[in-house]
């Protein structure tokens, strides 16, 4: 399979491939105060990709297979900068003993095949400052309210109000905050998205 060109955000630096990795795979990675970044490019056949005209399928196998330390950040399609339709899933995982890891899953068009992008984006350093942050402010503001059965008003999956299964997206989570805490690594990821869809 041929290996597409795809253009970079500049800041992620190639990594040398490991013994194992087949040689259509390109690995980058990046670091920053709040966040370990590593993406996986490699092609993939057409017939593979995500639907790229209906999120809904997407959010549906995702919201089937979340296991109870995951929650479903966001599923968005659309075109890049070129007219590339794509796709993109970001899903979260709690670390232990502590921290999350954001995974971004993209599939965007080229022309003899797909482009599947992995990208895994940690939390390094001191872990919980953006939740801890967001989740005072909007306690102060009486938008969230600690009770004996939980918190209200902090977790709510973004697509289905009444899905509970998992650990369902918090308020700091959304991208709204991303300016407020721009080198952690759901804002990084963000970040990352918009660059590959402006660059290709």
């Amino acid at each position: 399979m041929n290996i597409p060109v795809i253009a970079m955000p500049p800041r992620f630096e190639r990594l040398k491939p490991a013994p194992e990795d087949p040689p259509y795979i390109r690995s980058y990675g990046y670091q920053s105060s709040n966040a370990l970044c590593y993406v996986i490019f490699q092609p993939i056949p057409r017939e593979n990709a995500m639907p790229y005209d209906d999120p809904q399928p997407v959010i549906d196998g995702i919201h089937a297979v979340l296991e109870d330390d995951q929650g479903l950040i966001a599923v968005e399609t659309g075109r890049t900068k070129a007219g590339r339709r794509y796709t993109y899933s970001i899903v979260k995982s709690l670390k232990e003993p502590c921290g999350v890891q954001y995974c971004l899953t993209m599939h965007f068009e080229c022309l003899e095949c797909s482009v599947q992008v992995q990208g895994f984006f940690d939390e390094a350093g001191m872990t919980g400052m953006r939740d801890a942050m967001v989740y005072a402010m909007l306690s102060n503001e009486g938008k969230v309210e600690a009770t004996e059965n939980g918190i209200i008003g902090w977790n709510e999956d973004p697509y289905d109000p009444e899905y509970k299964r998992g650990n369902c997206m918090n308020c700091s989570e959304r991208k709204e905050y991303d300016e407020l805490f721009p080198e952690h690594p759901l804002s990084e990821l963000r970040k990352f998205v918009a660059e590959v869809i402006e660059l290709n």
